[in-house]
């Protein structure tokens, strides 16, 4: 994916901040056949054939930062003193990423969607960490960390991936101020629980929590988009799955459709690769449609290559990480 010559800067100059709801997704393949009961329950063990693990919410967010090349992403978060934090950790040790402020913490539990499956078949999934709160302490390093982390960024990405999350109530407040601290900077919030709390900030999110915030039972994602940005002041970003990406200000919008059709979209994490190619577009000084554009284009080529590598495991429920 190469860079429109329009846009004032390099992706390679680009810096970026990204503080949210660092993730792990753990896929573990269960064998057909039960093992021996166990000695001290007497029930059936199931056993792990294979286990795997990847990046999820902002995690993945920075992943793709990282293969954008962007000149630095500064990562704010917290994860947890547990052995999949130490995972996460380890796996965020890309090019032009830093790590420095993401906070190691024993009260809080790394996020991790545990994702048995067999067969194929993902069966009901374990989440680990997904109802932690961050205490007081907690919050006060988070926001001297992304405040710092804002004032050396072109663009702050805000991602929130569970209620209460890092990302919670109790901090709505103290980011609007930030955001309003920093009228030079943009922020790009791509939140499933507080993106209707937000003030400032570049809205980013999908056709069905368009709808939940306008109350609407509307279709369309353009004509979600010109809502939402008549709502909220702002420019927005809707995604449609594989219709595209639609934008919209008060005063234009515009859908973009994708290069080629990629199935399966929303179940690979289209979100997150969109989520980072546009604010790395935006970083660089690009317009809406430039961005927009941009974001499709990197999004359908990463997912192709993801697809070639791992196919997409059937779901025997519909809940998403």
């Amino acid at each position: 994916m190469t860079v429109p010559l329009s846009f004032p800067r390099s992706l390679l100059r680009a810096r970026l901040a990204v503080c949210g709801d660092f993730a792990l997704d753990a896929h573990w393949e269960l064998a057909e056949e039960a093992g021996a009961p166990s000695l001290e329950t007497g029930l059936a063990v199931r056993r792990v054939s294979l286990q795997r693990y990847e990046l999820g919410g902002a995690a993945r967010v920075a992943a793709h930062l990282s293969a954008l090349r962007v000149q630095r992403a500064v990562l704010v978060g917290a994860i947890g003193r547990d052995p999949f934090g130490a995972e996460l950790r380890s796996r965020l040790e890309l090019p032009s990423l830093r790590t420095g402020a993401l906070i190691h913490r024993n009260d809080w539990s790394t996020l991790v969607y545990g994702k048995p499956q067999r067969s194929g078949v993902e069966q009901e999934r374990l989440d680990f960490g997904s109802w932690d709160e961050p205490s007081a302490a907690l919050r006060a390093l988070l926001l001297q960390h992304l405040g710092a982390a804002a004032r050396r960024s072109d663009l702050v990405i805000l991602n929130q991936q569970v209620a209460p999350g890092l990302l919670g109530p109790a901090l709505v407040d103290a980011l609007n101020a930030l955001v309003a601290a920093h009228p030079e900077r943009r922020f790009l919030a791509d939140c499933r629980e507080r993106l209707g709390e937000l003030r400032g900030v570049v809205a980013k999110c999908n056709a069905r929590e368009a709808r939940a915030l306008l109350a609407s039972e509307e279709r369309e994602a353009l004509v979600l988009a010109r809502a939402l940005a008549q709502q909220r002041a702002a420019l927005v970003f809707v995604t449609d799955g594989e219709r595209g990406l639609a934008w919209a200000t008060p005063d234009a919008a515009s859908l973009v459709a994708p290069p080629f059709v990629v199935e399966h979209a929303e179940a690979c994490g289209a979100g997150d690769a969109v989520t980072a190619a546009l604010g790395a577009a935006l970083a660089s000084g690009a317009t809406p449609d430039e961005a927009a554009r941009f974001a499709t284009g990197y999004a359908a080529e990463a997912l192709r290559s993801s697809q070639r590598a791992r196919p997409i495991s059937r779901r025997a429920s519909r809940s998403t990480s």
